[in-house]
């Protein structure tokens, strides 16, 4: 059975639906629902690894200001600084 002209393009627009469609699915199963899944699981390992000692707020403090020293650039002024490309 030969097919016309229209039903040829009526069968080429009717596979193309159903592959977009099929595409549509499968894209909205993994937005909704494996990407969710694997938060849950992510947040399920995170939840089991968590610990649960007391912190030393001083000490932290110490750190944090130490940390927060070594981040601070060195010069604060750019007057002590030589322009190489001038004479």
């Amino acid at each position: 059975m030969k097919l016309t002209t229209t039903s040829r393009y009526i069968y080429y627009l009717s596979t193309a639906f159903v592959a977009a469609s099929f595409g549509a699915t499968i894209f909205f199963l993994y937005i909704y629902f494996y990407q969710a899944i694997a938060q849950i699981q992510t947040v399920y390992m995170l939840r089991s690894q968590v610990s649960f000692e007391i912190v030393d707020s001083n000490l932290w403090q110490k750190v944090k200001q130490n940390l927060d020293y070594k981040k601070t650039p060195a010069l604060k002024t750019n007057e002590n600084i030589k322009n190489p490309f001038t004479n």
